[in-house]
Parts: structure tokens; C-alpha cells; sequence
């Protein structure tokens, strides 16, 4: 089968004359002669401009995948819980704390800090019932909260 040439393809398809040109040129520049040297250049940088793209798809990926954050444990995750005073318990270590109409009760022991402002306390002594105080607690696996550091924010 013979090639069609550019001026059979500009009459077939009824093309203007600026456009026929522009064909004209197109192909006398694709019929140019290309050395078998220049063909495998061409080749080696398509390689090579296909594998850099590759490998920044890789890199992408993989930091993403480095960036996305473990999720925490039930354990180690803190939970603030800022309240009035309502019960202590020193018997069984417990004061129960109220924050609007939701009342929790917040386990304590002899780790747990106790802070009035940046002033670190040696025991609870200041803490009474209807004092103001933000615990920073840590829920256990029956969903119990143990205060790690409790701040009298303002004493009754």
C-alpha cells in the first residue's frame, strides 16, 4: 500500500491553505534524515525520562506512606478532664469530678502530680470538694480514668 502523500491529504479533507502548510511542513520534517546514531539517542533518553518518572512515583509513595501517623493506643492516649469537685475518696483513692451535668470518676495514686499553677504540690491536701481542677487522665481498658497530673485551677 502506498503512503498518502500531503497534497492527496489536504484535498481529501478539504483543508485551508494555512493548515495544508503547517502539514507540509510537519511531514517534510518527519521525512528528514535521521542517522541510526540519533535513533538510539532518542530511544535512551525516553528510557531514562520513563524511569526517573517511575522512580519519583516510588519516592512519593513511599513517603507518604512514612508520614501517615501510627494510631495511638487507648493506653497512651491523655484525656483532659476539667470539672468541679464533688466526692473525694481517699479510701478507695477516687474523687468524683463534674463537668456540666456529666459526672466521671477519676482514680488517683501516689504517681499521680499534684500542680496549683506552676507550683508542684507534695500531696492533695488543697483539694477540696468545689474546687475547680483540670486532671490530666489516662483511660484504662474498662474505660476508668487514673489521673497522671491534677491542677487546682481555683480552690473553694
Amino acid at each position: 500500500m502506498k503512503p498518502l502523500h500531503f497534497w492527496k491529504v489536504g484535498s481529501i479533507l478539504q483543508l485551508s491553505k494555512e493548515l495544508e502548510r503547517k502539514i507540509r511542513i510537519m511531514i517534510v520534517c518527519l521525512r528528514g534524515a535521521r542517522s541510526e546514531e540519533d535513533s538510539v539517542r532518542r530511544v535512551m533518553l525516553y528510557l531514562l525520562v520513563a524511569v526517573i518518572v517511575f522512580a519519583g512515583y516510588g519516592v512519593r509513595a513511599a513517603v507518604g506512606q512514612e508520614q501517615q501517623p501510627a494510631k495511638p493506643s487507648t493506653a497512651a492516649k491523655q484525656v483532659r478532664w476539667h470539672g468541679i469537685i464533688v466526692r473525694i475518696s481517699k479510701d478507695q483513692s477516687t474523687m468524683d469530678v463534674r463537668k456540666g451535668t456529666v459526672e466521671r470518676k477519676i482514680h488517683f495514686d501516689s504517681s499521680t502530680q499534684w500542680t496549683k499553677g506552676k507550683e508542684v504540690l507534695p500531696d492533695m491536701s488543697q483539694f477540696k470538694e468545689g474546687a475547680d481542677v483540670n486532671c490530666m487522665t489516662t483511660p484504662d481498658a474498662k474505660g476508668e480514668l487514673h489521673a497522671t497530673r491534677c491542677d487546682l485551677v481555683k480552690a473553694e
